[in-house]
C-alpha cells in the first residue's frame, strides 16, 4: 500500500505494526506520487517475477472481505488474458451515522486487472468508464464484496441509494470484513435515515449542477471575450 513519506509517527505505528506478513508499506516523496502509476510498475517489475499480474484498486479508508483474494485468484486463474473483475455489488458505510446500506456499483473501486503485459496495473485505468478501456468481467456474488466508507474527508462520496429496501437494520461485519463495525436501528431509524440521505443526495446534485453550469458560463463567457 503507498503512503507518503511524510506520514505523521501516530501512523506509522499502525502501518508497521505487523497485523499481516503480506502486508507491505510502500512511502514515496511527493515527487514520486505525482507519478505512482509508474512507480508501481516498476516497483513490482524489480521485486515480484510472475508470468502475470493481478492487482486491485482499494483506498486505504475502504474495505474487502477476508476471502477477497481466494475468490480474486478464483476467478483470475479460470481465465489468462488481459481484462478486469468487478464484483458489482457492495456495502456504503456512514461512519459518523452508524448506517449500512446495500450499494450496486459495477464500476466500482475496487476492481481488478488480469495482465501478462506486464506495463500496467489496475490504476493505469478509471474505474467510472472502466468498460470503454477494457474487457470486464463481472462477477456474481451471492454477498457483498466490498464496504466503501463514507466519512468527513471524502471529496465525493456520498450513500447513492435510493431504495429504502438497501438500508440494513442488523449487522455486524466483523466475521465476513474483520472490521469493528455493529449497525443496529429500529425501523423508525431506518426510515429518518433514508429520506435525510435522499434529500442530502438531491441537494448535492443541485450543486453539482450548479457549479457545472457556473463553469460553462465563465468559459462561455471568457470566449465571447477572447473574440472581440
Amino acid at each position: 500500500m503507498l503512503f507518503s513519506k511524510d506520514t505523521p509517527t501516530v501512523y506509522l505505528k499502525k502501518i508497521q505494526g505487523g497485523y499481516c506478513e503480506q502486508f507491505e508499506p510502500l512511502f514515496l516523496t511527493d515527487e514520486e506520487t505525482r507519478d505512482f502509476r509508474l512507480f508501481l510498475v516498476n516497483y513490482i517489475r524489480s521485486n515480484y517475477y510472475f508470468d502475470s499480474w493481478i492487482t486491485t484498486r482499494l483506498d486505504n479508508d475502504d474495505a474487502i472481505p477476508l476471502n477477497f483474494i481466494e475468490e480474486i485468484q478464483r476467478c483470475a486463474f479460470q481465465k489468462i488474458g488481459d481484462y478486469a473483475i468487478s464484483f458489482p455489488d457492495g456495502y456504503q458505510y456512514d461512519v459518523h451515522r452508524n448506517v449500512l446500506a446495500k450499494y450496486h456499483f459495477p464500476n466500482n473501486h475496487f476492481t481488478t486487472y488480469v495482465t501478462e503485459t506486464r506495463d500496467k496495473t489496475i490504476y493505469d485505468f478509471g474505474h467510472i468508464n472502466l468498460t470503454s478501456q477494457i474487457k470486464v468481467e463481472y462477477i456474481k456474488q451471492h454477498y457483498p464484496m466490498w464496504v466503501e466508507i463514507i466519512h468527513g474527508m471524502n471529496v465525493y462520496n456520498r450513500m447513492g441509494t435510493l431504495n429504502p429496501l438497501n438500508y440494513i437494520r442488523k449487522e455486524n461485519l466483523r466475521e465476513r470484513f474483520g472490521v469493528d463495525i455493529v449497525v443496529s436501528k429500529s425501523p423508525a431509524q431506518l426510515i429518518w435515515w433514508y429520506l435525510y440521505f435522499a434529500v442530502s443526495k438531491g441537494w448535492n446534485k443541485r450543486a453539482r449542477i450548479g457549479i457545472y453550469l457556473r463553469r460553462k458560463l465563465h468559459i462561455r463567457y471568457e470566449d465571447d471575450r477572447t473574440d472581440r
